[in-house]
């Protein structure tokens, strides 16, 4: 059965040297490597036609924060579940989390860590906090938002079995399935594209009008998690057990 899964997997798939490996087999959708800018494009085009269960296999040390969530609510709005069988940290947990049922190894690591500026490395406020409405917009409490940022962006803080009961997420563990070279041989390690930085000419002056705007809407988010209630997380109970059929991966 493994050898049937890898070969599924395997056929036909290309490794590019930049942005994630998207690829579709049957209804299972692979995500592995790093994840760029136009990564959510891809993987929207790739999959809109799809309707169905799927299963999404995650394997990535993270990447762009933007693609990430787009990608995120893709899947919780089409009700599909992610797995995580080896790796999944920062943007890769935070898909992973995005998934009606939510699928781990044993000995998988999921990893989060505060957001930061992909050019000075630092906590990045802004990034944080539309994580957090994106974990609120996911059914999590605020033990699960606290421990999204625990850690620093050079740290990680991981996930472990009993974490994720402590905070409210549920998840189904099941046995290793998939051989690790069904992922292919790609650098976990390179880091994204950091965008160009366009520098506005010292006579430019923005539209008091943009400001005022921009300045109303950063205190309603102030107001909104300063005085929101600490309610419990609402955990999402798998709705199949894992099953691996040989029709679901012999073509």
């Amino acid at each position: 059965m493994k050898r049937a899964f890898l070969a599924a997997l395997l056929m036909g798939v290309a490794w590019p040297c930049h942005a994630a490996t998207i690829k579709v087999e049957g209804n299972k959708i692979l995500i592995i490597g790093t994840i760029d800018a136009g990564d959510y494009e891809v993987f929207e085009n790739k999959v809109k036609r799809f309707s169905g269960p799927m299963m999404i296999y995650l394997h990535s040390k993270g990447g762009m924060t933007t693609p990430a969530l787009k990608i995120g609510r893709f899947i919780r709005q089409r009700g599909w579940d992610t797995h995580v069988e080896f790796i999944c940290n920062s943007s890769c947990a935070l898909i992973w989390l995005a998934g009606e049922s939510r699928f781990r190894t044993e000995t998988a690591q999921i990893g989060l860590h505060a957001a930061s500026d992909a050019r000075t490395g630092t906590a990045d406020y802004a990034a944080n906090q539309t994580i957090a409405e994106y974990l609120v917009g996911l059914g999590y409490g605020v033990q699960m938002l606290k421990f999204s940022r625990a850690a620093p962006p050079d740290g990680m803080a991981y996930l472990s079995i009993d974490d994720a009961k402590r905070v409210g997420i549920a998840v189904t563990v099941v046995p290793p399935a998939i051989p690790k070279q069904a992922f292919g041989n790609v650098n976990l390690d390179r880091k994204p594209t950091v965008p160009k930085v366009v520098t506005a000419p010292p006579s430019f002056k923005p539209d008091p009008k943009l400001v005022d705007g921009m300045q109303e809407v950063a205190e309603r988010m102030r107001q909104r998690f300063s005085t929101a209630p600490e309610t419990e997380a609402r955990p999402t109970t798998p709705q199949q057990p894992w099953v691996l059929k040989p029709t679901d991966v012999q073509k």
